[in-house]
């Protein structure tokens, strides 16, 4: 079985910031909310933009409203062009040559799966010129459960894909247990890289369809997504 649909998180599993995150959301708060030396040293594996913004502005006493919410990622985003210039972004092991490979192969869609806001997610990848190989993609503007994102991912796969698109035929590529969630939840497989944050123990615990240690084992990872098994 070939997997049809491929769908890429990015943090972790496409690239690293190197920081460029906290720094804006840092500033942003200083701006907007007049926050001095604001607390951002929280969890982000896995995590949707929206429910990062939630934890900060509770964490420093803000009141939450979509308008509110909606503003500060604006402002967000502007900031982490500038922050993601200043610092070293890591293209992680393996990315650029699997994507370029399927690219050339053409058998697969391949999409994005991100908690990202858009433009970041945009921004991210054009510091590596990788943004131009994904056709669509389910993204954190609109939606702060990883679920729902992947829910809206498959429904663009199946406009795109042009005939019956089963779940199966739907292969999600990520780093952390919040991937094989959402993976669950829309009942498509799962293939977890041992490049994020999390701990091989928790990954394990997640129990994903497949695991590698990065994506640079380029025939052992074609020959997963062309026949559905390692």
């Amino acid at each position: 079985m070939s997997y049809r649909v491929l769908l890429f998180d990015i943090d972790g599993t496409l690239v690293r910031a190197g920081g460029a995150g906290k720094a804006a959301l840092a500033r942003a708060l200083n701006e907007l909310h007049a926050v001095e030396n604001p607390y951002v040293d929280i969890n982000f594996g896995g995590r949707t933009d929206q429910s990062i913004t939630k934890e900060l502005f509770e964490l420093h006493g803000i009141s939450w409203s979509p308008r509110v919410g909606q503003e500060f990622l604006d402002l967000y985003a502007h900031y982490f062009h500038e922050a993601l210039a200043q610092r070293a972004p890591i293209l992680l092991p393996g990315v650029r040559e699997l994507l370029q490979r399927l690219q050339d192969d053409q058998r697969h869609l391949m999409g994005l799966l991100t908690g990202n806001i858009e433009r970041c997610a945009q921004i991210k990848l054009d510091a590596f010129q990788l943004w131009p190989y994904f056709n669509f993609g389910g993204f954190g503007d609109h939606h702060e459960d990883r679920a729902e994102i992947a829910a809206e991912a498959f429904r663009r796969a199946t406009l795109l894909h042009g005939a019956e698109l089963r779940p199966h035929e739907v292969l999600i590529i990520g780093d952390t247990p919040a991937d094989v969630r959402c993976a669950r939840a829309i009942g498509a497989d799962v293939l977890i890289v041992g490049t994020g944050p999390v701990a091989r123990e928790a990954i394990d615990e997640a129990a994903p369809d497949f695991f590698h240690e990065d994506l640079s084992r380029l025939d052992d990872i074609l020959g997963l997504l062309r026949t559905g098994r390692l």
